[in-house]
């Protein structure tokens, strides 16, 4: 299952936004997200994704809102293997 499927990505967004609030990051940039636009999936049904990892309209905060995500996923990662 993709992340949109399970929320999974909704909860790593509010995630990053607190933490970006948080911190002294929040004069980088502005956390506006960029609108999600209506695709087809494989099975016929339509769904809103955001397109080409563009999150937020702000290029800088983007770029740091797709590390976060990656790091996310390398902890997810670390998780599982027990380590």
């Amino acid at each position: 299952m993709s992340k949109y499927q399970t929320g999974e990505l909704d909860l790593i967004l509010n995630e990053f936004e607190n933490f970006f609030n948080s911190n002294l990051f929040n004069q980088l940039g502005s956390l506006e997200r960029e609108d999600k636009i209506e695709i087809e999936l494989e099975d016929g049904r339509l769904a809103k994704q955001y397109i080409k990892n563009r999150y937020y309209a702000d290029g800088n905060v983007n770029n740091m809102f797709i590390m976060f995500m990656q790091g996310h996923e390398c902890g997810k990662l670390t998780e599982r293997m027990g380590v």
